[in-house]
């Protein structure tokens, strides 16, 4: 550098510095903000992320304290328990047969009618075999203080282990009952007079004069335990006539002479004899 600058500012400095006040003197105030602009497109999302991987499972909590036991609830139905009767269709004051089968072993049975709503009258009893089948002879109680009214009714067993089952039976007025006559109505068992061997011979039942269509049952009266014996059951054709053979007589049948009947579920009866021997 020259001698004759030293200890004194240089011009060139001088210069920048009075032009640098000069542009700040000529420089105005900031203007107002501009309008926001508009705003730009989303961009394409991203790819997924990867799915993590599932955790352990936790242990088991403890078990909770037993609630309160409900109330107990009404009996369910029993699906293998069945109910029989002799006849569809019978008057106040007669006696019917029920038959009960898929009952628990050994429980005792009663017999109802159910009379009304809430109301029902006992009128037979028996107790189920091994087997699970059991024989009633139920009452269709008529007196100056019940009577059984036309009409249809349950019939239902009940047992005392809660097996149950029911069957319909219809209640007709003596006007309604339509017996036909022995004239009219003819039964026969062969060999009957002979003699039917226990055990062995197969009973050849025949019947004429029924109802066309006519459902009957056929017993060998006073022969079992419980009273009649079921020998077996047939159907009218359209001329009122069967034929059918009934299975052989078990052993708990005795000896004897006896009357077998016939009970068609239209009102016809039959009668005929046989003779039972060993």
């Amino acid at each position: 550098m020259s001698k004759r600058f030293r200890g004194s500012t240089p011009l060139f400095v001088l210069f920048l510095i009075f032009a640098t006040m000069a542009l700040v003197a000529c420089q105005g105030s900031d203007g107002d903000p501009g309008l926001p602009g508009e705003p730009g497109l989303p961009g394409n999302p991203g790819l997924p992320g990867n799915l993590g991987s599932t955790g352990p499972q936790g242990p088991q909590g403890p078990v909770g304290p037993a609630g309160p036991q409900g109330p107990q609830g009404d009996a369910g139905p029993q699906p293998q328990a069945q109910l029989a009767l002799s006849a569809s269709s019978a008057m106040s004051g007669d006696k019917v047969t029920a038959w009960g089968s898929g009952f628990q072993a050994f429980e005792p049975v009663v017999v109802e009618i159910q009379s009304g709503a809430q109301a029902s009258l006992i009128r037979g009893s028996a107790e189920v075999n091994n087997r699970g089948a059991f024989s009633a002879s139920v009452d269709l109680v008529q007196s100056a203080a019940v009577t059984l009214a036309p009409g249809l009714y349950s019939v239902i067993a009940k047992g005392a282990s809660g097996s149950a089952a029911s069957a319909a039976l219809e209640i007709i007025s003596a006007d309604d009952f339509q017996a036909a006559s022995a004239a009219d109505v003819s039964l026969l068992v062969a060999g009957g007079i002979n003699g039917i061997a226990i055990g062995e011979d197969k009973p050849d039942i025949a019947g004429a004069g029924f109802a066309s269509g006519e459902d009957v049952l056929i017993w060998l009266v006073n022969a079992g335990a419980a009273g009649d014996f079921l020998l077996t059951g047939a159907s009218a054709n359209g001329s009122g006539a069967f034929s059918v053979t009934a299975a052989s007589l078990p052993d708990s049948v005795s000896a004897g002479n006896y009357t077998v009947k016939a009970n068609g579920d239209q009102g016809s009866h039959a009668t005929a004899f046989i003779k039972v021997v060993e």
